[in-house]
């Protein structure tokens, strides 16, 4: 799902060149619903009306990287989704949904800061989706979606756990995968 983020007000693209909007990363938007409305931003009822709620609004993070950056295929967390904002620059992502047979492949290379298997990977896992995301873009990864992301340009990205109530069937599913023996 991938939706343009908009000015809660104007309803226009919101354009992060503009030098009033200083909007860089998520501590500069206090932890709230309420600090989203502040800071001009509502979550796009593209999101919303699909029953995708932000679990938290203190839990985030933001990723700032620089022009070449290729992560290696990995999975934010089981345990709930992650809603992305594209603070800076443009990322491409290429995803694919936690089916068995892709859990079974990624088990094969699951290991934390080797890119070069991205590319293996493609020929390897069903389903793949690919999003080129650019400033100002929001869009929703689901629990347990695989994802590897390569930034062309510097670029920086601010994410929040959320969650859906359909989700939780899969989410019981991905805890069990994610608590197996590695042995």
């Amino acid at each position: 799902m991938l939706v343009g983020l908009y000015a809660s007000l104007e309803k226009k693209r919101l354009d992060l060149s503009d030098p009033s909007i200083d909007l860089y990363a998520a501590w500069n938007i206090p932890p709230s619903k309420q600090g989203l409305e502040k800071a001009g931003l509502a979550i796009p009822p593209q999101i919303t009306d699909r029953g995708i709620k932000i679990n938290n609004h203190q839990d985030y993070s933001s990723t700032i990287t620089t022009a070449g950056c290729i992560s290696p295929w990995h999975i934010d967390q089981c345990n709930c989704g992650t809603l992305i904002l594209v603070v800076d620059g443009f990322k491409l992502f290429i995803v694919c949904p936690p089916t068995e047979k892709n859990r079974k492949y990624f088990e094969s290379i699951d290991c934390f800061g080797d890119p070069s298997r991205v590319k293996d990977a493609l020929n390897e896992l069903e389903q793949l989706r690919y999003y080129v995301v650019r400033a100002g873009d929001m869009f929703v990864l689901p629990p347990g979606e695989l994802h590897a992301v390569i930034s062309p340009v510097n670029s920086a990205i601010t994410a929040w756990l959320c969650h859906k109530d359909d989700w939780e069937k899969d989410i019981d599913e991905l805890m069990q995968w994610e608590k197996r023996d590695r042995s």
